[in-house]
């Protein structure tokens, strides 16, 4: 057994040596991380890469440029995936920044990746909704699942199935 096996450790922007690397995404999972900002742990996304012993955990920028890259919220649809990680800057702090990979100069650009419109408002709107009726992640992501990705649906549905914990 080695550390890898025990612990999980994360992809650093120093761990990219300043260069632009490209990778496969092999697999996604939703984990508990502790988030020393707010002193708590939270629920992320953490994808586990081609090739690689360190995982990249999600935040919501970067989630948000994932979606725009596969075209999809639906996260277990992310395999296979291939994207660009570089180091960056956000708010003055170094992060890691995820985008499309470069095509090679003499080969023609892929056309570009359907873009959603899913406004943070609804996002929020049902994850409060799950919240407030007490629902875990995974039953979240099954309804959100069984509604087609639709924010607005998964919505309805579980203020419906769920009105008498609500009221």
């Amino acid at each position: 057994m080695n550390a890898y096996d025990l612990y999980t450790f994360y992809i650093e922007p120093a761990d990219l040596k300043g260069q632009a690397v490209k990778v496969k995404v092999e697999g996604v999972e939703v984990a508990e991380v502790f988030n020393p900002g707010r002193k708590k742990n939270e629920q992320k996304l953490i994808l586990h890469l081609v090739g690689k012993k360190k995982v990249l955990s999600l935040n919501k920028t970067r989630t948000k440029q994932m979606i725009e890259l596969t075209g999809t919220p639906e996260f277990e649809q992310w395999t296979g995936a291939e994207i660009t990680i570089e180091a960056g800057k956000q708010s003055g702090k170094d992060t890691i920044v995820i985008k499309a990979p470069q095509q090679p100069q003499n080969m023609p650009a892929k056309t570009e990746p359907r873009k959603l419109n899913i406004s943070d408002d609804v996002i929020k709107a049902y994850s409060n909704l799950c919240n407030s009726a007490g629902l875990d992640q995974e039953t979240r992501t099954a309804i959100l699942r069984e509604c087609g990705g639709d924010f607005d649906t998964a919505y309805a549905k579980v203020a419906e199935q769920y009105k008498e914990v609500l009221t």
